[in-house]
């Protein structure tokens, strides 16, 4: 059994940041394509080389927000599992600058952009929690499909870096190494989108993480339930500083001391 995820990322001007997505069979994916692309003429949108496609942002105006129930029906029926990380991008920030080494200059490269960082900590806090999921996903692996960001070749030439420094007891859950495609031709992306958008509009309305890991938002009618897995990941700025200085480690290794100028005073030079 091939298990893919497939992740889409949505964010608004006040810095909230959510990567998300949904977790199925390959075989189930297939299905769920075919139905999609059927729905796509009579309830999507078209885009400026006139094809019908799903996104979420155009979905929520008044004369189309019904139609995306329709939608989340058919990927609901379809999905294994729901996936969701969120950061504020000031967080993330303010959480760079508390970090000290002394006599040392820190390049934050991934952590300087905030699509980088949460890539980084939805694959690296996801596969660390795969012993909880074993009653969904056993221990298959999944491959994790992203929609095209313009910086893709980067993070697919660092992977092998990257999963080379995972802790040995969860490399076994990892898939391939990720892929990047266009959301207008893999239409299980557009499904991704549609969660990111719900996870967002959700912290948006200010909701609990309980209450988004539902995906209800007001004015879209779902009629589909079924038993799925809904995993919601929320980063503070004390979190996401914690993630640099473990990140930080494997960089520098075990001889320099890494300071948080939050919890102590940083040492004069």
């Amino acid at each position: 059994m091939t298990l893919q995820a497939f992740i889409d990322e949505s964010y608004d001007e006040s810095g909230l940041f959510v990567m998300a997505g949904c977790i199925s069979t390959a075989e189930a994916w297939g299905q769920f394509s075919v139905e999609w692309e059927k729905m796509l003429p009579n309830w999507g949108v078209l885009d400026e080389r006139r094809i019908y496609h799903f996104h979420f942002q155009e979905m929520t105006t008044p004369n189309r927000i019904n139609n995306i129930g329709v939608f989340f029906d058919t990927l609901y029926r379809h999905s294994l599992g729901f996936v969701a990380i969120k950061i504020n991008t000031n967080d993330l920030k303010r959480a760079r600058s508390r970090i000290f080494v002394p006599n040392m200059n820190i390049d934050w490269a991934y952590a300087a952009d905030p699509y980088f960082f949460t890539f980084s900590a939805l694959m690296a806090m996801f596969h660390q929690h795969r012993f909880e999921m074993q009653d969904y996903f056993s221990e298959e692996k999944i491959d994790f499909i992203f929609d095209n960001h313009i910086d893709k070749n980067i993070i697919i030439s660092s992977w092998q870096e990257y999963f080379n420094n995972r802790p040995e007891e969860i490399k076994k859950y990892f898939g391939a190494t990720p892929r990047f495609q266009d959301d207008k031709e893999c239409f299980p992306l557009q499904g991704a989108d549609l969660i990111a958008g719900l996870v967002r509009r959700g912290y948006q309305e200010g909701k609990t993480v309980d209450a988004i890991g539902e995906l209800n938002s007001e004015g879209i009618k779902r009629t589909i339930k079924k038993e799925t897995i809904r995993i919601t990941i929320e980063l503070s700025e004390d979190d996401i500083a914690t993630n640099l200085k473990q990140a930080l480690r494997y960089v520098i290794g075990p001889s320099h001391v890494i300071y948080d100028v939050k919890l102590f005073p940083q040492p004069s030079l």
